[in-house]
């Protein structure tokens, strides 16, 4: 695998991206890269890759696993769900409310991107688009088997306070 892109080069405190941050899941390693937009499914015992899967810009945090799938989130402001012994779609969700694209490190994203990885607990999927509070974010609550929305929270985003890279918001 390539070295993996930082979305926040320039900050020592915004690492979080660095390497890669495979899962196991059931005899197969999954491995999410956003250096090609890609997530892998290798097997434990051979290192064979079992499948391939692309989207639609970098794919920066470890994916979860649940109930045989794999889900994970993007850069292109989706959140993704794959079946985890074919690597095919099962679902796809719009975090990012629209398709509008911006340059962010040398390549088109959403305007919110998905900076966050995907989070199961109690049978919600929890997931989050948008890291510029102008743009708008948005945190979910979602139904694993198809991706239907529980709730989300979609105004808190406005909320003004100083940014954790030292730009200050007023």
């Amino acid at each position: 695998y390539p070295p993996q892109p930082r979305a926040f080069p320039a900050q020592d405190r915004l690492d979080y991206d660095e390497t890669l941050q495979p899962i196991v899941a059931e005899g197969m390693l999954i491995v999410a890269s956003a250096a090609n937009d890609r997530v892998d499914g290798l097997d434990v015992e051979t290192g064979e890759e079992r499948w391939r899967f692309y989207a639609e810009g970098p794919v920066r945090f470890a994916p979860a696993y649940y109930n045989g799938h794999v889900y994970f989130a993007s850069d292109d402001g989706y959140v993704y769900c794959l079946d985890r012994d074919e690597g095919t779609l099962n679902w796809k969700m719009n975090a990012a409310v629209g398709n509008r694209r911006i340059l962010g490190n040398e390549r088109f994203i959403s305007v919110r991107p998905c900076r966050a990885g995907p989070v199961i607990h109690d049978g919600v999927l929890y997931v989050a688009a948008g890291i510029w509070p102008f743009e708008g974010t948005y945190v979910y609550a979602l139904s694993p088997e198809d991706g239907s929305r529980i709730w989300i929270n979609d105004g808190s985003g406005a909320t003004w306070m100083n940014q954790p890279h030292g730009g200050a918001t007023s």
